[in-house]
């Protein structure tokens, strides 16, 4: 991996987990803890925002790699958080919350998808 690259891919990162700090704690003002609303927002707007970058990239594939790069892996890698996820359904479990617990995981990974494809379709116009 080149220096640029890897500059590029912190540079990102630095600013998804900025974003995805700054989601969780404004999340948490607004709707309180009983439900992991953040982590839940932060996937499906990542996941929506995939499927953009994805469907723009193929329609216009002369973009720069560090672009790429930088938006998926760097800004959106930091951004969405799979253990945070785990963590948050750990946590209702573990508070006696299983329905919540579940309802969770369905609405985590059915939102996530179809906001994958949303964005995907919308990037493709």
């Amino acid at each position: 991996m080149n220096l640029k690259i890897f500059f590029i891919l912190a540079l990102g990162g630095i600013m998804g987990t900025i974003f995805r700090y700054g989601f969780i704690f404004y999340s948490v003002k607004i709707w309180g803890t009983h439900f992991p609303w953040g982590t839940l927002g932060i996937n499906v707007i990542g996941s929506f925002l995939m499927g953009c970058f994805v469907a723009l990239f193929n329609k216009f594939i002369d973009l720069p790699l560090e672009l790429k790069l930088f938006l998926t892996t760097g800004l959106l890698g930091s951004f969405t958080t799979f253990s945070g996820f785990s963590f948050d359904f750990m946590n209702l479990w573990q508070q006696g919350m299983i329905y919540q617990s579940f309802f969770y995981i369905l609405l985590s990974v059915f939102l996530s998808l179809g906001a994958v494809f949303l964005g995907y379709s919308i990037g493709r116009l």
